[in-house]
């Protein structure tokens, strides 16, 4: 039943007639009314987007509202869903508001944005997708792809430290806790790895803010064990661990952070590690650490089927052994190794070969001895130092029947 609507009062009646005789002069002085909002609307997006004014900054100097500035910078009502009908005219006191009043560098209001960026593309890595986080940030799913396609280079500090803040809530935390599905969880991942964006593991608090910190993969990008620890996760474990730009660039351009392979000499080694009177066990233990693994990996450098990650951990084996560290490390290889050209597609990539080499624990002599091998012991050690290739795929291709892999593997 519908309410029948309340009469108005004489007072009512008086003071409506008093408004809207004063609507109708100063539209007829040009000071009321509607008017054509474009040059208005144009202002706006000059304020916010060359100079870096923040919306909520244009309507506290101006005294328009906030919810009226945002949609005349978007051209349509954003606070009321579903609007689809451009925004074309305003108020003429809200155009003369904001084309009269003044701004300076004091309204100038914004951060960068590299670390916001950094951590929304962290968390969707880390499987949370982007339509879960617009319903918990103040801006929506929309919002959040307008920003990460766009890639600006400022942005307003009250977003900054919002998403701050959330990002210290969920990083490295299971997206199944929070609500999230598994096929959403892992669709959010897939578009992460398609766009290389890293997770939150790969960043330090310290550094994701930071324009020029890289997100660290493996704990060695930029060197050749770095790469090798991509090429061993994908290619041999199965794990996708995208190849980084800086581990990329140690084998295609070779750049000024290029760090050689750690090449000992193993007889060498051998002998310092007789004479030494400590065992092996507690060797290791104070070259590499209590892991579990720190003998084994010592072993596995005595027997060439791998070596340590940089000189600093060559450098502590000498000291503990008590000799001179070019006793035991063969600096001439590892100059004609970072001296050597730089490794191009589709040719011979030794890196691929010691990686696998490494995690099945082959030496140069094992490798030699594989069903159909046609390769001698020194010449896959020249192989993977670089002094040369094999002379055609005929010879890898034993190796790489028995690691269960395309030849072409190691051709990338």
């Amino acid at each position: 039943m519908k309410t029948r609507r309340r009469e108005m009062t004489e007072a009512e009646k008086e003071a409506e007639r008093a408004r809207a005789k004063q609507r109708a002069y100063l539209k007829a002085q040009g000071m009321g009314g509607s008017v054509d909002a474009s040059e208005m609307q144009a202002r706006i997006r000059y304020l916010h987007d060359v100079h870096l004014i923040t919306f909520e900054r244009i309507a506290s100097r101006s005294g328009v509202d906030l919810a009226s500035v945002r949609s005349h910078y978007y051209g349509k009502a954003i606070t009321r869903p579903g609007q689809t009908t451009p925004l074309t005219t305003c108020f003429w006191r809200t155009h003369h508001l904001i084309m009269t009043t003044r701004f300076g560098p004091a309204d100038v209001t914004r951060v960068d944005a590299t670390g916001t960026l950094r951590r929304i593309q962290a968390l969707v890595a880390d499987g949370f997708p982007q339509s879960w986080m617009g319903e918990r940030l103040s801006r929506d799913l929309a919002h959040l792809n307008y920003t990460l396609k766009a890639k600006p280079e400022t942005i307003v500090p009250e977003f900054a430290s919002e998403v701050e803040q959330f990002y210290r809530k969920y990083a490295g935390t299971n997206p199944q806790d929070h609500g999230v599905t598994p096929r959403n969880s892992a669709y959010a991942r897939t578009v992460a790895r398609k766009r290389d964006w890293a997770p939150s593991i790969c960043w330090d608090w310290d550094t994701i803010d930071d324009p020029k910190a890289y997100p660290e993969w493996t704990g060695a990008c930029g060197t050749a064990e770095g790469y090798r620890v991509h090429i061993r996760e994908t290619v041999f474990e199965g794990n996708p661990l995208p190849l980084c730009d800086r581990c990329r660039a140690v084998v295609e351009s070779r750049p000024p952070e290029w760090t050689p392979t750690v090449v000992l000499k193993r007889d060498n080694l051998i002998a310092a590690l007789k004479a030494s009177p400590l065992p092996v066990k507690a060797i290791a233990r104070q070259v590499l650490g209590e892991g579990e693994n720190a003998r084994d990996t010592l072993y596995r450098w005595r027997d060439g089927s791998r070596a340590p990650r940089n000189m600093g951990i060559a450098q502590r084996l000498a000291d503990v052994l008590d000799v001179p560290i070019g006793h035991i490390v063969d600096e001439q290889a590892m100059e004609a190794e970072a001296n050597a050209p730089a490794i191009g597609h589709g040719e011979f990539n030794p890196y691929v070969l010691r990686a696998a080499m490494e995690l099945g624990g082959m030496s140069q002599h094992k490798m030699s001895m594989v069903p159909g091998s046609q390769a001698s012991a020194g010449a896959i050690g020249k192989w993977l130092k670089g002094d040369m290739k094999p002379s055609d795929k005929s010879k890898v291709k034993p190796i790489a029947r028995y690691f269960g892999v395309d030849v072409e593997v190691f051709y990338q």
